[in-house]
């Protein structure tokens, strides 16, 4: 999904892809350099925003919901506890 966003599939792999099929003895390093002709800094912040900054937003959304719903107070550890006691003497 980063890759049709950014534009890298479309702009980037596509063209790689089709060079290499057009000529199977292209070299990695004449890959390398098409690669870096192609790619723009916009491709390059989605890219990097979706690599560090999405994943850390949603790692905060989720903190915050484990921290807001899923509380083990005194009572509930003692109710956990008791059912594991119970199953265990099974």
């Amino acid at each position: 999904m980063t890759l049709a966003v950014s534009g890298l599939n479309r702009n980037v792999i596509n063209p790689v892809t089709e060079a290499k099929d057009s000529n199977p003895e292209m070299s990695n390093e004449a890959v390398r350099e098409m690669i870096a002709s192609l790619v723009n800094d916009s491709m390059l912040l989605i890219l990097r925003l979706s690599m560090i900054v999405i994943p850390l937003i949603l790692i905060l959304i989720s903190y915050v919901v484990y921290r807001k719903h899923f509380k083990i107070d005194t009572a509930f550890y003692d109710k956990i506890t008791k059912e594991l006691e119970e199953r265990l003497a099974k």
